[in-house]
């Protein structure tokens, strides 16, 4: 699920060199090249005929004399129309990322009802949240709930991955968007599809790579060319357990995977997963509100469970700034080492190690040059 450099023994975590041969049209963020994560673990009546047509009636006037015989011209009686009931959706519109039903909008993941439309959700300020708030979304959205990841795909066809396993996947990614205050990542099925295909190529040969060679098994240009677009995993049971993955980014010098899951304008997602590959689409972008800054762990309270690896700091232009952390209350100056990281994985950032284990109910007080923010880790039941 990565992108360069690493590569380690069996059984632990493999970062491959991964470069494409023709970048994306140039944004000012540069392109995907970096390391992927392995995990090293192998994954294991027929209807009656006749009918009843009634008795024949009496021929009228036969030995009746005073009998009427002129035919009845009186109209027949017609019956009303049936009365249509009113479209309760008529006139109801729901923008393009929702549908109505039964006179409401029914909006897409990461869309709410505002105004009468879908729109984005909004993240509001982390800094402002409680930390019930924080645990009941984290307890709500982190776990998955699928119970088939994927199915078909025998020999090189890609199969199909289980579309409760791709919302899992979904959810966990824009939930670790919400925590640092980003706005909700879409979905495109055409990606989708693509990264299928990527997944299918790092199973079938049991490896990752953004170029893969032609000479691969199973190879296919359209897999190959999500790959070098793709945040790329392997050995995961799961696409959701992959953003862990992302998120901690073990291995790679340059947090390139996390980077790009928090890149503001990231859109047009698609996961793919078979067998022990899986593929994350990176690179889909649109307009998206930028915060002035990406801290992880972000300000105000957050899950510690939802903490993994480094902490970093991301700001277009952030340099090299001094780093320190202090733990309020004492004011304890906590040891730091901090680095400016490569260029070119979404925006710019500073990672930093605090020379400690995290600990829920603590408050500390980052200082990254001129910001100053707090974080505090919580411990949700």
């Amino acid at each position: 699920m990565k992108w360069c450099v690493l590569t380690t023994a069996l059984g632990l975590l493999v970062s491959l060199t991964a470069c494409r041969d023709e970048a994306p049209e140039d944004d000012g963020f540069g392109f995907f090249v970096d390391g992927d994560k392995d995990t090293g673990r192998p994954q294991d009546v027929e209807e009656d005929a006749t009918r009843d047509v009634g008795a024949v009636p009496d021929a009228p006037g036969l030995g009746d004399a005073t009998a009427d015989t002129r035919p009845d011209t009186a109209e027949p009686d017609v019956p009303d129309e049936p009365e249509v009931p009113d479209d309760p959706c008529a006139g109801v519109e729901c923008g393009d990322h929702g549908s109505c039903d039964e006179g409401t909008c029914a909006c897409e993941q990461g869309y709410e009802l505002r105004d009468g439309r879908c729109a984005l959700y909004d993240p509001g300020d982390p800094a402002l949240r409680s930390p019930d708030l924080v645990c009941s979304r984290w307890a709500d959205e982190h776990p998955g709930r699928a119970r088939q990841i994927w199915s078909g795909g025998n020999g090189c066809e890609p199969g199909t991955i289980d579309p409760v396993a791709h919302e899992d996947a979904m959810r966990r990614l824009n939930l670790y968007r919400w925590l640092v205050g980003l706005e909700p990542a879409g979905f495109n099925l055409a990606n989708q599809l693509a990264c299928q295909k990527a997944a299918m190529m790092m199973d079938a040969n049991n490896a990752l790579s953004h170029t893969p060679p032609q000479n691969w098994r199973c190879y296919d240009p359209e897999g190959a060319s999500a790959a070098g677009m793709s945040n790329l995993a392997l050995g995961y049971a799961n696409p959701a357990d992959s953003i862990d993955g992302y998120i901690e980014d073990g291995g790679t010098p340059s947090l390139g995977h996390r980077r790009w899951i928090f890149f503001p304008l990231l859109d047009a997602v698609g996961f793919g997963h078979r067998g022990r590959g899986g593929a994350m689409y990176a690179f889909g972008r649109t307009n998206r509100r930028s915060p002035a800054f990406v801290a992880y762990p972000p300000p105000g309270p957050v899950p510690v469970a939802a903490i993994h690896g480094a902490w970093s700091f991301s700001k277009q232009g952030v340099g090299n700034p001094q780093v320190t952390v202090t733990e309020v209350g004492t004011d304890r100056a906590l040891r730091v080492t901090s680095s400016a990281l490569q260029q070119g994985f979404g925006l710019d950032t500073v990672s930093f190690q605090i020379g400690e284990q995290v600990r829920a109910g603590t408050t500390y007080r980052v200082q990254v040059g001129n910001t100053s923010y707090e974080t505090t880790p919580v411990g949700c039941r």
